[in-house]
């Protein structure tokens, strides 16, 4: 099959946080006839909820530059984008709002003439006959409970789809072979517009919108790495309602032949493997990622930004020797599942257990605490350095973490220290063991 090639704008969300998704879309692009590739310089959109309220002209001199960028046609893959660009695009169609925004720009990245933006639902949507006659492994089995999302539908993504009643992505999944759920709150909001704003009613639309997709299929699908993210990393509150969730090219990618390898479905935060079941494709998370799971939250390690490397103490007193700490690289093995390897490595015994990171962490988690917990698995596993346990057989011999010098304690006529109860000592340190066990 011959690809046609387009300009792709992946967007702030999947390039930073889902950038496996880049990856795996292009994969199921490609078996429908697609070539996506990456538009050279492109920036934030920018976001459709702040930015224009910070400083309309300037959001929407970015928006034009992007456009630029990507040349006649503009392929998004996220809804927030496109619903920004299209939005950008009507304005500029006034030749004097073009004029006074193209004057901030340079001249190669001028908005000269009128770009076609199309969602990346659209340009799936207009392969749905492609879609159908490439279909290996139909889904025969799996009922599926689509999400639009607000900014696919005002404007719609889909130009055929009303925006009170699309339609579009329901074929898609339909011509895949799976069966569509109709469930209450469809058509609601995921939360995430206002989730910064108001926690509490972002919470509600969540927690509805989960419950009766679960009550009434076996996955959700969108077309929105933004929903997608809401649905797939879920807070320890909201776990209860956690239901597999799929972007939607992951479907197509499985439904024509790619395995969940390929569609590296390992990297969602919720187990996608019991809708898997459903259509009878073998799919093993894995013991190893499993046995990380045992000790770590999932959703925490795959959330992880460059803050915690940016900001960590160590990592910026060690930046200039050649070796410099990273400590995302501990969270890459454990993503990974490797933990025997996290755990043998020196670099767990580097953190300086500041709590800096947790103080800057956007998401406040940090790196203090999952660097204590592997050395405790260290420790646990005979892994840890001689230095710790010699630290602790002085503990117990003396209660004291450091050699007693009595001759400065003498000439300052100070009393020497009392002596501790070595046997106290370890019996609080053999109790707390058994506890664990």
């Amino acid at each position: 099959m011959k690809l046609k090639k387009t300009s792709i704008y992946w967007g702030c969300t999947i390039s930073n946080t889902l950038p496996y998704l880049i990856l795996t879309t292009n994969k199921a692009l490609e078996k429908i006839g697609l070539q996506a590739d990456e538009i050279d310089g492109w920036t934030c959109c920018p976001d459709p909820v702040s930015a224009k309220a910070y400083d309309h002209d300037a959001a929407l001199a970015l928006s034009a530059r992007n456009m630029a960028l990507a040349g006649d046609h503009i392929l998004v893959a996220c809804s927030g984008c496109y619903n920004t660009f299209e939005k950008a695009h009507r304005e500029l169609e006034y030749p004097d709002t073009r004029k006074h925004i193209n004057d901030m720009l340079k001249e190669s990245e001028r908005y000269e003439k009128s770009v076609k933006v199309e969602h990346i639902l659209e340009a799936i949507h207009n392969k749905i006959n492609v879609i159908n006659s490439q279909v290996k492994k139909p889904l025969k089995g799996l009922k599926v409970a689509v999400h639009y999302g607000c900014h696919a539908l005002w404007p719609q993504a889909v130009k055929s789809d009303h925006p009170d009643t699309p339609t579009s992505l329901d074929e898609i999944v339909g011509k895949l072979g799976a069966e569509t759920a109709d469930y209450p709150y469809k058509m609601d909001c995921c939360g995430v517009p206002i989730a910064a704003f108001n926690s509490e009613d972002a919470d509600k639309l969540l927690k509805n919108k989960l419950a009766h997709a679960k009550e009434n299929a076996d996955c959700m699908v969108t077309a929105c790495p933004t929903c997608f993210l809401q649905f797939d990393r879920l807070s320890k509150e909201m776990r209860e309602h956690a239901i597999p969730v799929f972007y939607v090219t992951e479907l197509i990618g499985l439904a024509l032949g790619l395995s969940p390898e390929d569609m590296a479905l390992k990297m969602h935060a919720t187990s996608v493997q019991p809708a898997l079941e459903k259509i009878g494709v073998e799919y093993e998370e894995g013991a190893k990622l499993e046995e990380v799971k045992k000790y770590f939250d999932y959703n925490d390690l795959i959330s992880h930004c460059e803050a915690c490397r940016l900001e960590c103490t160590e990592a910026q007193i060690t930046e200039d020797t050649g070796k410099p700490f990273d400590p995302l690289e501990i969270v890459d093995l454990l993503k990974e599942g490797k933990l025997d390897e996290a755990i043998e490595n020196p670099l767990i015994w580097h953190c300086l257990q500041c709590g800096k990171c947790m103080a800057r962490c956007p998401n406040n988690i940090g790196l203090k605490d999952l660097f204590l917990k592997l050395r405790e698995v260290a420790v646990e596993n005979g892994k840890a350095p001689d230095v710790i346990h010699m630290k602790m057989d002085m503990i117990k011999s003396t209660g004291y973490g450091m050699r007693q010098n009595e001759m400065i304690r003498r000439r300052l006529g100070m009393d020497p220290l009392k002596p501790a109860d070595p046997e106290e000592i370890t019996r609080i340190i053999e109790k707390s063991k058994k506890k664990k066990k």
